[in-house]
């Protein structure tokens, strides 16, 4: 009788074992997959960052045309303050010989 409870007891221990080390190996398995899906993310987000600062710093790039677009827009006040100050020349010269 005792060496049928040990056996029974033996297979259930045995039966835990293989338990814990096909958890063990799962767990293994997880981590794997998490640190590709780590890696995978880092490489896709340092490829945006790289297009984002071409986009942005690139001879075409929005900072350039910002700039661009500063200087015009300075111009531009420039050409209309002048316009402005020619036509109160001429409104003021008129009323002069009136």
């Amino acid at each position: 009788m005792q060496k049928k409870g040990i056996c029974i007891f033996d297979k259930e221990i045995k039966n835990q074992t293989k338990r814990k080390q096909k958890k063990v190996s799962e767990m293994k398995v997880d981590k794997g997959i998490t640190l590709i899906a780590l890696v995978i993310t880092i490489i896709v987000l340092l490829i945006l960052a790289g297009v984002t600062i071409v986009t942005l710093t690139g001879d075409n790039g929005i900072l350039t045309h910002a700039k661009q677009a500063k200087t015009a827009t300075e111009q531009a006040n420039v050409k209309e303050e002048l316009t402005i100050a020619m036509a109160n020349y001429e409104i003021a010269k008129t009323k002069m010989r009136n």
